[in-house]
């Protein structure tokens, strides 16, 4: 009988030992950062989108497709955002999260219908942390007390992230935002904001409009998207500063996205500090 509960106990240990690790494939590299802080040491994780720019300009290359491979989970935002992820699912067998299907997750807008750009609001991302490892509690239970500690972690790290970002938000003058995905960062804090939707081409009366929204008396900063052009704002006195909302650029073989959000946004919060006038 003690030979049999050996052997069975053996067997027990073998399996956890030699299990297939769990392989989740994300749409972006902020999705990836989000839900990497969460996972147990035995997952990988993996990217599609790992350029610069917009994820709803992205377009899918044959290689991408390779990611999919083995992957148990497929986790991206909306099939109206990153579509160019929905298109290679067609031979998916793992299980696939839509963030958007995620009730609690905020993407209002003062400027459009939605704002996509979830990640930059810190209580976004709690929530789809607690989403995601809850799921995979559910399907991989022999992980719990692992995914739970992650998930504590991860919980603490955003709750500092969102002391310091209250420090500096606290300080900061009316903002003119050139680019509305990046209103998210700073949905709930009080801050007054000025919008201004910055085209490649401007006509004679978005000049004007800009003129005169930046010569009414109020001491801007002017909150730009890293790859606009800031020139255009140089015959005025007002700090100017460039924040990326958009995917994190990473290289082929890169695997730890464990820090990663954490590290943007601090440098998000630095560059901010920039637009104290006092």
């Amino acid at each position: 009988m003690n030979k049999i509960i050996v052997a069975i106990c053996l067997i027990l240990q073998s399996t956890t030992i030699f299990a297939k690790p769990i392989k989740i494939v994300t749409s972006t590299t902020p999705v990836a950062a989000i839900v990497s802080m969460i996972l147990p040491q035995e997952a990988k994780i993996e990217a599609i989108n790992i350029s610069n720019g917009c994820p709803h300009h992205y377009q899918g290359k044959i290689s991408d497709r390779q990611k999919l491979n083995n992957a148990d989970y497929f986790i991206y935002i909306n099939k109206k955002f990153d579509s160019f992820a929905v298109r290679m699912l067609n031979h998916f067998n793992g299980e696939i999260i839509q963030i958007s299907d995620i009730s609690t997750v905020n993407f209002a807008s003062d400027y459009n219908d939605k704002n996509w750009h979830f990640w930059l609001n810190l209580d976004n991302v709690l929530t789809v942390q607690k989403h995601v490892a809850e799921l995979l509690i559910k399907h991989h239970p022999h992980l719990e007390q692992e995914i739970l500690e992650k998930q504590n972690l991860a919980k603490k790290k955003i709750t500092s992230l969102q002391l310091s970002a209250k420090n500096v938000f606290n300080n900061l003058p009316t903002l003119l935002l050139t680019n509305d995905s990046l209103e998210h960062l700073f949905i709930k804090n009080n801050i007054k904001i000025s919008y201004f939707k910055q085209q490649k081409l401007l006509s004679l009366k978005q000049y004007q409009d800009l003129q005169h929204i930046l010569t009414d008396g109020t001491k801007y900063c002017i909150v730009t998207d890293s790859d606009q052009k800031r020139e255009l704002y140089n015959q005025y006195k007002h700090p100017v500063i460039a924040l990326n909302s958009e995917n994190w650029s990473v290289s082929n073989d890169f695997v730890d996205y464990s820090y990663m959000y954490e590290k943007h946004y601090l440098e998000i919060l630095k560059k901010l500090k920039g637009c104290n006038l006092n």
